[in-house]
C-alpha cells in the first residue's frame, strides 16, 4: 500500500518550446515502498499576439489616424485597447483617431487581445508638431469692383501648399495671388496652408468691394 507520495521529479520536458506548438510535459513520482509512476500530458502554448500600430505625421490640432497592423501566429485578435497620453483618451476601435490639443511628444498605449485571452502591448510616443500659422495680408482695403487686389503670404516656415478662396466662387493656388471682384460687397478670403510634414493650418479675412461711381 502507498502510504506517502513523494514528488521526485516534475520534467517540463518542452520540446522545443515554440508559441502554438505541443510540448508535453513529464510527470514522475515514487512512494515510500520505491514504487513508481509516470504521467504524459501535452501541454498547448497559445501565441501571445504582437502588438504593433503605425501612424501618419502628428500635427497639433489636427486629426491623427491610428493603424493597427498587430499579427498573431495562430488563431484571431477579437479586441484592440488604446490608451492616449497616458490615459488621457481611450479606444475599443481596431483603427482610431485622435486629435492632440498641444504640440510634444505622447505615449500611446495599444493592448490586444486574442481569442485565447493572450494579451500582448506595446507603447511608442508620438511627436506632435507645432505646424503653420496661415497668415496673409490683403490690399488694397476697400477694393474698388475690377482692381486688382493683392493677397500676400505671411505664414512662416517652410510652406509647400497654397490654397486661396476669394469668396466669390474662385481660387488659386500660388503662394501670392492677385485677383479683382467683378460685384461690390463684403467677400470672405481664405487662405489654407501645408508644410512639409504635411501639417496644415487655416485663416480667414474679409475685404470690402465698392463699386465705381457712375
Amino acid at each position: 500500500m502507498i502510504l506517502v507520495m513523494e514528488l521526485v521529479l516534475l520534467l517540463m520536458t518542452l520540446f522545443i518550446l515554440i508559441q502554438g506548438q505541443d510540448p508535453s510535459a513529464t510527470l514522475i513520482v515514487e512512494s515510500s515502498n520505491n514504487c513508481f509512476d509516470t504521467i504524459v500530458k501535452t501541454v498547448y502554448v497559445n501565441p501571445v499576439p504582437v502588438a504593433i500600430f503605425q501612424h501618419e505625421y502628428a500635427c497639433q490640432g489636427e486629426l491623427v489616424d491610428f493603424e493597427d497592423i498587430s499579427f498573431l501566429a495562430a488563431g484571431d485578435i477579437v479586441s484592440w485597447s488604446w490608451d492616449f497620453n497616458a490615459g488621457e483618451a481611450n479606444s475599443s476601435t481596431q483603427n482610431p483617431s485622435y486629435i492632440f490639443v498641444n504640440a510634444g511628444t505622447y505615449p500611446v498605449m495599444l493592448s490586444v487581445t486574442s481569442d485565447s485571452g493572450c494579451v500582448g502591448t506595446v507603447t511608442n510616443n508620438v511627436n506632435v508638431l507645432t505646424g503653420p500659422d496661415a497668415d496673409f495680408t490683403v490690399a488694397p482695403i476697400p477694393a474698388l469692383a475690377l482692381e486688382d487686389v493683392y493677397y500676400t503670404d505671411q505664414t512662416a516656415g517652410v510652406i509647400t501648399e497654397w490654397y486661396w478662396n476669394f469668396g466669390d466662387g474662385i481660387g488659386g493656388n500660388n503662394q501670392n495671388e492677385i485677383h479683382e471682384y467683378a460685384n461690390g460687397g463684403f467677400y470672405l478670403i481664405t487662405l489654407q496652408v501645408t508644410d512639409t510634414a504635411g501639417c496644415v493650418d487655416t485663416t480667414s479675412k474679409s475685404i470690402q468691394v465698392v463699386l465705381l461711381p457712375v
